[in-house]
């Protein structure tokens, strides 16, 4: 990565669930190109690693409308996990 132009971090925007940023380097060598934005990528992810930054990830909500009702039965069990606890 070269130093001059100097590498230029840009914010691109909000997405659905995300703060989009875009950074913007300079290579003394096109062929390189995949090897230099691999090397940024974990360049970065390591810097947000060490501050304890993490990316969040989409989460989505499903709703069944209708199933089988044996299906349905099963769900409605409890699990080791949602069991509450005998006290």
């Amino acid at each position: 990565v070269l130093d001059n132009p100097e590498p230029t971090p840009l914010f691109m925007g909000f997405g659905e669930s995300s703060l989009d940023f875009e950074v913007r380097i300079s290579i003394k060598e096109y062929l390189d190109w995949v090897r230099i934005r691999s090397e940024v990528y974990l360049a970065i992810h390591a810097a947000l690693e060490e501050a304890e930054i993490e990316i969040p990830f989409p989460q989505h909500d499903l709703h069944l409308r209708s199933m089988d009702p044996s299906i349905k039965a099963d769900l409605k069990k409890p699990t080791k996990s949602t069991a509450k606890p005998k006290t």
